[in-house]
């Protein structure tokens, strides 16, 4: 499974036309490639724990016919390039946990 750090969709910048530089959302995007629907649901589950774990609100959406993205509300207040080193941190540590089906 490949979890695409974070990267924006080409459709949206996730930001306001008056601050386009600072996103109003993180993007944890998990792309099954070969795993199963059911992988992703796990990664999607294991995701969700940490971010709960540490008190940050997180919202899962489907994406294409069994990938899943993963919003996490940041207001603002990064970058892309902050946006991108939040879900680098999230996601290695996701694949600490699943490291058999995920890869950084």
């Amino acid at each position: 499974m490949l979890n695409t750090l974070g990267r924006s969709e080409m459709s949206s910048w996730f930001s306001r036309a008056a601050s386009p530089d600072y996103r109003e959302y993180c993007l944890i995007d998990l792309d099954p490639e070969k795993n199963t629907y059911e992988q992703v649901i796990q990664a999607a589950q294991v995701t969700r724990s940490i971010l709960d774990a540490i008190g940050v609100p997180s919202f899962p959406k489907t994406s294409g016919s069994t990938g899943m993205h993963l919003y996490i509300p940041i207001g603002a207040k990064y970058t892309y390039e902050h946006s991108q080193l939040i879900a680098i941190i999230i996601v290695r540590q996701v694949n600490m946990e699943l490291h058999k089906f995920t890869r950084f």
